[in-house]
């Protein structure tokens, strides 16, 4: 087994080796969608964190009024078991909508691909019969 390893490991150093982008080599570009995609992440990602700053600042604030006027309770902050089991329950309902709705568009783009490869390659002519919500293919 040792010795597998010692002739094992010079080949995956200079498998790494070969890796490494080279002093003067750029790495790969992904292309401009991908960058702005990433742009946008990171812009929604800050303005995300500067509302949550600003609306801690917005409580502290408050919370700080109070307190110099002399209140020794609680402070509400507004957050409640109904509200977090409604933010929850829309968060729940926005995920499944979206999964329902890419697994619907899949299924129209795959059918799509599967008609055109078909009167491609058969000659077949594929029409929707709403009536059954069935899709009816005839080939010659």
């Amino acid at each position: 087994m040792k010795n597998h390893l010692i002739t094992l490991i010079p080949a995956l150093v200079a498998i790494a080796a070969t890796a490494l982008p080279v002093h003067g080599q750029s790495m790969p570009n992904f292309g401009a969608g991908i960058n702005a995609m990433v742009r946008n992440q990171i812009m929604m990602q800050k303005q995300g964190d500067a509302m949550a700053r600003a609306a801690a600042m917005r409580y502290y604030r408050y919370a700080l009024a109070l307190r110099r006027m002399g209140y020794k309770g609680d402070i509400p902050t507004g957050v409640t078991t109904e509200s977090l089991n409604a933010a929850n329950s829309a968060l729940q309902n926005a995920g499944a909508n979206y999964v329902r709705n890419s697994q619907i568009n899949m299924q129209k783009t795959w059918n799509s691909i599967d008609d055109t490869n078909a009167a491609i390659t058969r000659g077949c002519q594929t029409t929707p019969n709403p009536a059954l919500n069935i899709r009816v293919r005839v080939c010659p």
